[in-house]
C-alpha cells in the first residue's frame, strides 16, 4: 500500500513545479545549484551506454523524468515510474 502522506507531499511538489529547479534556473539557464545534477546525469547516461542491454530503460521513482529526453536521444525506450501521479503527468509534458 502507498502511503497517502508521502504521495501526497510529492504531488504537492510536483504541482509548483519544485522539480523542475533541479534541472535549470527560471531561466532555464544552468547555475551552480542545477551544476552537479547535470553531472549526475552525464555520469548515469555513461553508465547506461556502456552496461545497459537493448532492452527499455526503467527509471524507477522517475519523478518528472528529467533524463527521459536524454535516454530516447540514445534510441533507447525509456518506461518511467512514479507512485505520484502528479510526478508521472509532469514528465509526459517534458
Amino acid at each position: 500500500m502507498i502511503n497517502t502522506h508521502v504521495q501526497k507531499h510529492f504531488d504537492d511538489l510536483a504541482r509548483k513545479g519544485v522539480w523542475a529547479d533541479l534541472y535549470t534556473d527560471s531561466n532555464g539557464k544552468v547555475n551552480a545549484e542545477t551544476w552537479s545534477f547535470l553531472v549526475r546525469v552525464k555520469y548515469v547516461m555513461g553508465l547506461i551506454d556502456r552496461y545497459a542491454g537493448s532492452g527499455p530503460i526503467l527509471d524507477v521513482g522517475c519523478g518528472t523524468a528529467p533524463i527521459a529526453r536524454a535516454i530516447c536521444a540514445m534510441g533507447r525506450e525509456y518506461v518511467g515510474i512514479d507512485f505520484a501521479e502528479s510526478m508521472v503527468n509532469a514528465a509526459r509534458g517534458n
